[in-house]
């Protein structure tokens, strides 16, 4: 088996484990307090699919040979942190001062990789690749935040704060909005021909408007406004692009819908300030995000070198209510503002049903065709 079908496998293996932690969300959030559901969705689902996609995508923005050998293990090592995570928030705090640092750790060998694969690409890599570096700095900044705010209590709750500013804003922020760059294109099939320079022009913005934002979480003044005032000058740019570029955009699938539908709602919490509520930040951008990416990704994991037929069929089947899904996420997001418990509860049943869907293409489905 190529290495390129190898690690397809191990991400089907991590998309399947981090469902099934939106799943536990699903039927056992009422017992589960707000830190440790922010955890269980968060630690130990986005960010070890964040690290596969990252890995997966690192060779196509340098254009050097698929993923192989140890580097492949990262997302699984990145999903027992977050478990390390979760056991901190939920029974002994103190192992955050094991999972803060195997976190950094993990961090900075994806870093040394992506340098090490952008040295090897020929005629430079793509701009996409410093916007995950910078994802990353962030992600390593926002742990070492919380580590120092565990050996400070007396600074817990300002450095708290920050630290959710930099790993919502500056790493999934910055490695969502990247990605979709250049993702949208593919799976909405259409050209955007700016997308390079783009990313290359307004990588300094999101940098700069992170760091604004996390200084305006540690209640210094203006900055909070200023950040988020700084991060629309790229998402406009990306929508008045897409806007632009309307009439290529014929008869979008599902995820691509999804996947609008997670720009737009990134984009509607930047303006409103609710980046940090958390069950705004699921329902508007993280729910339609992950539920467009797997059901235009998973085909392609499940059958990869197989003919186009099955993977374009398999596509079909996970997309086909994705425009539903997203109007549920949304409604779910809307019915929060009055009831989390309401709101959740929808959002939920969503989540099982999609999770339904993927075990059914993985498990039932033998022959796309």
């Amino acid at each position: 088996m190529k290495a390129s079908q190898i690690y397809s496998q191990r991400l089907i293996t991590i998309a399947l484990l981090a469902i099934l932690f939106f799943v536990t969300i699903a039927s056992q959030g009422k017992n589960l307090s707000m830190a440790q559901l922010a955890h269980l969705i968060l630690a130990m689902g986005a960010f070890p699919l964040i690290f596969g996609a990252m890995v997966y995508f690192t060779p196509t923005l340098t254009r050097t040979a698929p993923p192989s050998g140890w580097i492949c293990w990262l997302p699984f090592l990145a999903m027992a942190t977050g478990f390390i995570v979760l056991i901190a928030i939920s029974w002994e705090p103190m192992f955050v001062v094991v999972a803060a640092p195997l976190g950094i750790l993990l961090s900075s060998v994806l870093l040394y990789w992506m340098g090490r694969q952008s040295r090897k690409s020929l005629g430079g890599p793509h701009p996409g690749l410093s916007w995950y570096k910078a994802a990353i700095i962030f992600l390593i900044f926002g742990l070492t935040t919380i580590f120092v705010a565990y050996l400070n209590p007396q600074w817990w709750q300002a450095l708290r704060s920050v630290h959710q500013q930099l790993n919502l804003v500056g790493f999934l922020g910055l490695t969502a909005i990247g990605t979709l760059q250049v993702f949208l294109p593919t799976v909405a099939r259409y050209h955007d021909p700016e997308s390079g320079k783009r990313l290359e022009q307004h990588l300094k913005f999101v940098v700069i408007g992170s760091v604004f934002l996390a200084a305006g979480a540690a209640d210094i003044a203006f900055c909070n406004e200023i950040g988020r005032m700084v991060w629309l000058i790229p998402l406009i740019a990306i929508i008045k692009s897409i806007w632009r570029q309307r009439r290529g955009i014929k008869n979008p699938s599902g995820a691509a819908v999804s996947l609008f539908g997670a720009l737009f709602g990134f984009t509607g919490l930047i303006v409103l300030d609710g980046i940090t509520n958390l069950h705004y930040l699921f329902c508007f951008f993280l729910f339609p995000l992950v539920s467009g990416a797997l059901s235009h990704l998973l085909p392609l994991w499940k059958w990869p070198g197989h003919s186009i037929a099955k993977r374009e069929a398999g596509q079909y089947f996970l997309a086909r209510r994705g425009a539903l899904r997203l109007l549920f996420f949304y409604i779910a997001g809307v019915i929060s503002v009055w009831s989390r418990e309401w709101g959740g509860g929808l959002a939920g049943l969503v989540v099982l049903f999609f999770a339904g869907e993927l075990l059914w293409l993985l498990f039932v489905i033998k022959d796309a065709d």
